[in-house]
């Protein structure tokens, strides 16, 4: 679902829908409804769990916290990158905002597919350090230096890829959907993805 058919679907509906970078404009225990990127997910012994989320835009986040009754069902159907809707109620503090939701009122409403994009991770790539997730691009490969990397062709970010077999396979110039890893690299200090798996993509 795009995020404009998401706006439009729910612009009559209580409680009001906000990205993260609006939360703190909705106050303290405020229910609302909030979308945005999952970058990171943590499970805690005592069965709590905390999603944080990102704003695709801007890169602000919040978190989202989950009781024990709930949270297996709903990580289960989650992954790193997909954008997701939660329902709950806002706690803002100094350490930023927070929402307590349950499982019923949290859906993934686009897979990381279709919200990952290289421009998106270049500019928050802090987000994702050391994170597992798809994330799509076009397939450059300089042969002068040896390196593969995957570019968005609308905004000219790119971010080098440690290329594995597939890559190799697919060839210069395709747009692919990779699953990889973001990892920094010591020996020149520049972000970049090491590479699991490649394929064909279509939006």
């Amino acid at each position: 679902m795009s995020l404009a058919t998401l706006l439009w679907a729910s612009s009559s509906a209580s409680p009001p829908l906000l990205s993260v970078s609006e939360l703190p404009s909705a106050g303290d225990g405020t229910v609302v409804r909030v979308f945005g990127v999952v970058a990171d997910i943590r499970v805690y012994d005592s069965g709590y769990a905390s999603i944080l989320m990102a704003d695709h835009v801007t890169g602000a986040t919040a978190h989202v916290i989950l009781p024990p009754s709930s949270s297996d069902t709903v990580l289960g159907a989650m992954t790193i990158g997909d954008q997701i809707l939660a329902e709950g109620t806002t706690s803002l503090d100094s350490a930023g905002a927070t929402v307590f939701a349950d499982g019923n009122s949290v859906e993934v409403m686009s897979r990381a597919a279709f919200t990952m994009s290289v421009e998106f991770l270049c500019s928050h790539w802090r987000l994702f350090e050391f994170d597992r997730f798809n994330v799509t691009g076009s397939v450059i490969y300089e042969a002068g230096e040896g390196y593969w990397w995957l570019s968005d062709p609308y905004s000219g970010h790119r971010i080098r890829a440690l290329a594995c077999d597939a890559m190799r396979d697919i060839g210069d110039g395709a747009t692919v959907l990779v699953d990889c890893t973001l990892i920094v690299d010591l020996r020149t200090m520049t972000i970049c993805l090491r590479t699991w798996a490649v394929a064909p993509f279509e939006p």
